[in-house]
Formats: C-alpha cells, structure tokens, sequence
C-alpha cells in the first residue's frame, strides 16, 4: 500500500501543511522527550537550590524550549 501526499507550496496553507508533515517525526521525539526525560531533568536542576513556584515553572518552559530548539522544531512556523 503507498500513500502520496501532495500540497501546493505556491499556497501559505499549503507551504504550512507541507511543514507539518515533514516535521511530524521531530514533533514525536520531542513529545516522548518531554513524556520521558523532563522530569528527571527538572528534578536534578531544581534539586540544586531551592526554587519559589514562579522559578519552577521557568525551568520547566525552558527544559520544553531547549527541546524544541534541540530537534529543530519553531512552533511559530508550524501554527501560523
């Protein structure tokens, strides 16, 4: 069985769904990075010093977003 996708790139929805495609396996990774490591790797970051609530959540957004940047993905371009 084959399947051929085919998207008009002269066409911005076109341009962004072609995009979603061609990043779907990098979105995945990012997604079982965060389901899988995120934790561990916030907990030994915020088990060095104490954090308040406000700090916490920015360690986290920036676990998320150093993920995201580590397998190229920019949200930006795929939500537009």
């Amino acid at each position: 069985m084959k399947a051929t996708l085919e998207f008009d790139l002269t066409d911005i929805d076109g341009r962004m769904d072609h995009m979603r495609c061609i990043k779907s396996t990098d979105m995945a990774l990012v997604l079982w990075e965060i389901d899988m490591r995120l934790r561990d790797n916030c907990q030994a970051i915020l088990e060095q010093r104490k954090y308040d609530k406000h700090e916490v959540l920015d360690v986290v957004m920036s676990e998320i977003r150093d993920l995201f940047a580590k397998h190229s993905i920019d949200l930006e371009e795929l939500i537009r």
